[in-house]
């Protein structure tokens, strides 16, 4: 985009860029930018650069993103010492930024009010906020991420053209009204990881977001095994991140008779599963990524898999203490594996050299061992 900028600063320069058709200038536009603070002074340079800048297929790609500017005006926005007047400042800024950018930009396709650059919770984003968030019609996507002061997201189920949704850490909102999401019908990713959504938040999800293709539900420890049960009806569900829950074997058996389509599955650190527990993920033919690493399973749970998941590219084992030669071994079958984590493992070199022989175009990562 600098580049792009730099050639507006001579007056003849400014001119020919001028003379190019809108269609093109549109089109330059569109591969050139995503954020809103990128392209808008470009709607200032001329009548016809604000024409193509306001165009439709610019503005739907268009995201704004606000924390890196208000962080710039108010250093000690986010801090965790108590800074209660920039806080206050940067929430009003934000009020008028989006009055702003509404006035302007209706059409944006998406807003960015979180932090996802460090581990800061955002703490001057409020249900204020998310209103004016709901009163641009046209959002495809939404996050929120680590917006600690957030409590109401019902304003959001106006948003039915959302596509893209994220609430990773917004853990003051009550478990069960995850469920006024339900009229989201088009989404296709969600992550309400480090939630309190519940049980019944869950299945109001998982009846109606039929669409969703990823979700996340890592660190969400207020659901239980036969809340993930519910998930199956999503059958269109690619990529799951359950790390961190307490789903057990009854939620496992109801995930795999029902997800075909799941090609990632992460269950990293799911101590609820019994050990020959994580055979029941067998019927996942489709999977080609499985993180089950720190986990109980053992000889029996992962000859299961090393059965039936011949398309796996990518297996984490690390931490998985319960495993013998005798089950290592079983991993010569699969055929397709690229990456291999048995970090912190009792494999030996032996049961080592022979997967290398079997399978000479894997990777092993056997750090630590």
């Amino acid at each position: 985009m600098q580049a792009l900028l730099l050639e507006f600063e001579t007056k003849e320069e400014r001119r020919s860029l001028n003379w190019l058709p809108a269609d093109v200038l549109t089109y330059i536009f569109e591969l050139s930018v995503s954020r809103l603070e990128e392209v808008a002074p470009l709607a200032r340079v001329s009548k016809l650069f604000n024409t193509c800048v306001k165009s439709t297929s610019v503005l739907r790609i268009l995201e704004l993103r606000t924390s890196e500017r208000l962080k710039r005006l108010f250093p000690d926005l986010d801090s965790a010492e108590n800074h209660e007047e920039d806080r206050a400042a940067g929430s009003v800024e934000l009020v008028s930024t989006l009055h702003r950018v509404r006035s302007g930009y209706p059409a944006i396709g998406g807003i960015d009010l979180g932090n996802d650059g460090d581990s800061n919770m955002v703490k001057y984003v409020a249900d204020k906020h998310v209103r004016l968030v709901a009163s641009f019609p046209g959002l495809r996507s939404v996050s929120l991420e680590r917006c600690l002061s957030v409590t109401d997201i019902s304003p959001l189920q106006s948003l039915t053209a959302l596509t893209k949704l994220n609430l990773y850490r917004c853990n003051s909102i009550l478990g069960s009204s995850f469920v006024c999401l339900s009229s989201l019908t088009s989404l296709q990713e969600l992550n309400v990881g480090f939630t309190v959504i519940d049980d019944e938040g869950l299945a109001g999800l998982s009846r109606s977001l039929t669409a969703l293709t990823k979700l996340s539900l890592r660190y969400c420890e207020s659901i239980s095994g036969a809340g993930f049960a519910r998930l199956s009806s999503l059958t269109s569900l690619q990529e799951l991140n359950g790390c961190f829950t307490t789903i057990n074997d009854e939620g496992l058996a109801g995930l795999s008779r029902s997800l075909p389509a799941l090609t990632k599955l992460n269950l990293y650190w799911c101590s609820s599963i019994s050990g020959s527990g994580f055979a029941r993920l067998s019927s996942l033919t489709s999977l080609q990524e499985l993180d089950v690493g720190d986990n109980v399973i053992n000889d029996e749970g992962l000859a299961g898999l090393s059965r039936s998941l011949t398309a796996l590219t990518k297996l984490d084992l690390r931490y998985c203490e319960s495993i013998s030669g005798t089950g290592f071994a079983c991993l010569s079958s699969l055929t397709s594996l690229q990456e291999l984590d048995v970090r912190y493992t009792a494999i030996s070199g032996e049961v080592l050299a022979g997967l290398r022989r079997s399978l000479p175009a894997l990777t092993i990562d056997c750090s630590q061992r």
